[in-house]
């Protein structure tokens, strides 16, 4: 549901609040809802924050095109280890190196269950084009539509075990709540000999197409997030059991309220398998037969039935001929899904496969499910409530200093269980890059009253900016930071990276006259006097050669129909910069016997504004050539005008 409603002079698109994930069966035991174990572990921690606490992306984008590739388990290990099992989540936050273990509940249902799933804030949907069954992937260009838009690229760093060089890979995953991508166990904790750990950090492109990057931060289609905490299930962590290669990663910025994410499905056994029929999309990233062709950048898409079902795998008998008919690394972690009545479910995960004639997805059991919707999903959430700023628009992109801008929008959320109503207040930037905060041009201040639900958006509409006239030519972004006493977490409040808008602003030059001076006295014609002057360009861009004319007027309205005394010619003056001169002038004699005021008119070719191009010297001067007439018959000037 969505509608509209003007406060305070600030327009508020309604968005649906998401509810809360539902039990797969029964309301959690006590036992379950205490506190989780925890146990400390070795980290090495990586820095990937801005000073301000603001997230940041400190990859360098060549890493974006690295093909090294999570270690796929094998299709069969020849021993298990020690502890492979059902076992329990857990949850592993790498800035503290601390695990914490929640205990199963043991399935309950027989029969297949579904449920959860968002579509998303933005706008945009596509279906998926019916190809052959999985025998042969076409690529997806529009990854910013649904159900694209859920599927996300990986970027991981591990630690290596001997104190090496770090390790980083590539893998896929689902959006599967706001913060919260369901990949491969094996994507966020590593049993390769390098290794044996878990992840670092990770990086999280939703839709990401591989291409709309400025300089060194990726921005489309829907930015990125960060995350060090991860989850997954006992019997990988301790076992190594592909049976349980599922993973999870909480992420930083709620990216998911644009993007939507997929339900959940669990159950059934293999002939309900084989009689349904299954999607996924994912991002090859290995060298296939034709060298280089997968490159991790572009999304590819397969759907079909399955052939098999050893253990807990969805097993495909793949072709092996070329790229696109078989199971590639980069893959790992993808959702496999089923579309019921309109949505999608993710019902299994793509976890190994011999690169040749097999590729097997992981079945998430109802365990897994539980684990997620009422553990990892509400610790990801958080019970407090939290404002974040998202997807800042501002038309036009190019726009000349001085101007308004002809839309602004930017949407809010509170990607939380936590609620809270009251007046926002928020402040808009121009920055010089895209990371906004209060040290940035601030250009207005406004407000809004709203009730934000749990999980709940809006999008507000807001008054047209000006861009300063002062603002040199360049490239600049526009945002928003919400105040930082909304909330308890003020490190999210501003829209940065992806959520500011990229604009390039034409400078302009701007010259203003702020000062004249003669002397004053009674100059006859011919009779040199000194006019001192100085004029100031308050644009933001230099300004050609600046001319200042000087000018008698019988009044202090200063035109180019007044009597010109001289015209003086300068150098451009930069931004910020001024011109001024003492020049000498005189009264021609054509000039009547009176008073004159002494202005002045400054300009250049570039000059943008002649509203403020004079000024004038307030004390008048006289203008007198010796000869009493029009009724005077004695030497007193003071009655002459």
């Amino acid at each position: 549901m969505r509608g509209r409603v003007l406060l305070g002079g600030v327009l508020v698109l309604l968005m649906a609040a998401v509810s809360p994930f539902a039990w797969a069966d029964d309301p959690p035991t006590y036992a379950e809802t205490q506190s989780r174990q925890v146990t400390p572990s070795n980290l090495i921690w990586y820095e990937g924050v801005d000073l301000d606490g603001e997230i940041s992306h400190p990859p360098p984008m060549s890493m974006l095109d690295i093909k090294e590739l999570m270690p796929y388990p094998p299709l069969e290990w020849p021993d298990k280890f020690p502890g492979a099992g059902a076992g329990a989540g857990v949850w592993y936050d790498a800035v503290t190196g601390e695990t914490e273990e929640v205990p199963h509940r043991p399935p309950s249902i027989p029969t297949p269950m579904s449920g959860g799933g968002y579509e998303g804030a933005l706008p945009g949907f596509d279906e998926e084009v019916q190809q052959e069954t999985f025998n042969m992937m076409s690529q997806i260009n529009n990854t910013q539509d649904v159900p694209w838009r859920r599927n996300v690229r990986l970027l991981i760093r591990f630690p290596d075990n001997g104190g090496g060089a770090d390790h980083w890979g590539v893998c896929s995953g689902t959006m599967q709540d706001a913060e919260v991508v369901q990949t491969a166990g094996h994507c966020v904790y590593s049993h390769d000999p390098d290794i044996t750990a878990w992840a670092a950090e990770i990086w999280v492109y939703p839709g990401w197409d591989g291409v709309g990057s400025y300089t060194s931060r990726p921005v489309e289609p829907y930015g990125f997030g960060r995350s060090t905490d991860f989850a997954s299930w006992s019997g990988w962590v301790s076992g190594g059991d592909t049976d349980y290669d599922w993973g999870l990663i909480s992420l930083s910025r709620g990216v998911g309220m644009l993007t939507g994410w997929f339900g959940w499905a669990w159950g059934g056994d293999c002939a309900y398998h084989q009689s349904q029929t299954y999607h996924n999309a994912s991002y090859p990233s290995q060298d296939c037969p034709i060298t280089g062709l997968h490159n991790g950048h572009d999304m590819y898409y397969w759907y079909g039935t399955i052939d098999a079902c050893p253990g807990n795998q969805l097993q495909l008998y793949t072709g092996g001929g070329n790229c696109f008919d078989t199971v590639w690394g980069g893959m790992s972690g993808s959702g496999m899904y089923r579309i019921d009545g309109g949505s999608r479910y993710v019902h299994a995960i793509c976890s190994t496969s011999n690169r040749f004639d097999r590729g097997q997805y992981c079945r998430i059991s109802e365990s897994w499910v539980n684990y997620m919707n009422n553990t990892f999903i509400p610790g990801s959430r958080g019970a407090a409530f939290d404002l974040q700023a998202l997807d800042t628009n501002f038309e036009p992109a190019t726009i000349t200093a001085g101007q308004q801008t002809s839309l602004a929008n930017f949407f809010t959320t509170n990607p939380t269980n936590g609620s809270d109503s009251g007046t926002w207040y928020f402040d808009i930037y121009l920055s010089t890059n895209d990371n906004i905060s209060s040290l940035d041009t601030h250009l207005s201040r406004h407000s809004y009253t709203w009730t934000y639900n749990t999980m709940s958006s809006v999008r507000v509409n807001l008054p047209q900016p000006t861009i300063p006239l002062n603002t040199p030519s360049g490239t600049y972004w526009l945002g928003v930071e919400m105040d930082p006493a909304t909330d308890g977490v003020p490190g999210n409040n501003d829209s940065d990276n992806w959520d500011a808008t990229r604009i390039t602003v034409n400078g302009v030059a701007d010259l203003r006259a702020d000062y004249i001076n003669a002397p004053s006295g009674t100059y006859a014609p011919g009779e040199p006097f000194p006019v001192s002057y100085v004029a100031t360009n308050i644009g933001g861009d230099p300004s050609t050669t600046v001319t200042v004319e000087v000018r008698a007027s019988t009044n202090t309205d200063i035109t180019v129909f007044d009597t010109l005394l001289g015209t003086f010619s300068h150098p451009g003056a930069v931004a910020g910069g001024t011109v001024s001169g003492t020049q000498s002038v005189s009264f021609p004699p054509s000039l009547v016997n009176r008073r004159y005021y002494i202005g002045m008119i400054v300009g250049s070719s570039d000059d943008v504004n002649p509203a403020n191009n004079t000024d004038f010297d307030s004390i008048p001067l006289m203008k007198f050539d010796g000869v009493f007439y029009d009724g005077f018959e004695s030497g007193d000037l003071s009655a002459w005008n």
